[in-house]
């Protein structure tokens, strides 16, 4: 975007990036692990000091080579989940600023159910795509990835089980990569 899109301002005085973390600190699942490249950026002081942003333990990640691509994120997050002996990891996107913690939670009931998944992923109908719960068997393969490169190939093997979730609102997983669709998600929203 040529601007770093988690630090635009919202209508309430909140930065984009701080709502998907809002609805994470209020989801059940038991820890947060916040990976960033920076120590510590406005929009995330503001969101972990939100009165609204509930008591689950949290730790920031620095990613010190972000420039490396998403991989070395998720490898950056999983290292600080792993170590911490997590059976599973969600792996969310900060500039997925719809998604409710109902659509977390029902990830991680899906998975509680069927604890023999290798994932659970969200589905807005052209496939698999964050967030994402992944079972720690999973891990290694994780760690194996390289350059700016999610999880998205590693689910399209079929060596790997998993169920998808479509959100109850489409909305929920959009992302926003580009000023368009960011003036779109303004429109439809009238709050950003």
């Amino acid at each position: 975007m040529g601007r770093c899109k988690l630090s635009i301002p919202l209508h309430d005085g909140g930065w984009l990036g701080g709502l998907a973390l809002r609805e994470i600190l209020r989801s059940k699942l038991d820890r947060v692990y916040i990976v960033t490249k920076d120590d510590e950026p406005a929009w995330l002081t503001d969101a972990l000091s939100s009165a609204e942003a509930g008591k689950l333990e949290r730790t920031v990640v620095k990613a010190l080579h972000a420039e490396a691509g998403m991989s070395h994120s998720i490898r950056s997050g999983l290292r600080a989940a792993a170590a911490s002996g997590a059976d599973a990891v969600v792996i969310m996107l900060a500039d997925q600023p719809f998604v409710t913690r109902e659509h977390l939670n029902r990830l991680i009931a899906c998975f509680s159910k069927a604890p023999s998944l290798h994932y659970v992923a969200s589905n807005d109908g052209g496939g698999s795509m964050p967030p994402i719960l992944i079972a720690s068997s999973l891990f290694p393969e994780l760690m194996k990835l390289e350059g700016d490169k999610g999880a998205r190939e590693l689910l399209r093997q079929s060596r790997f089980r998993g169920e998808t979730l479509m959100p109850f609102n489409p909305l929920e997983l959009a992302d926003i990569d580009t000023e368009e669709e960011l003036a779109e998600l303004k429109a439809l929203t009238g709050w950003l």
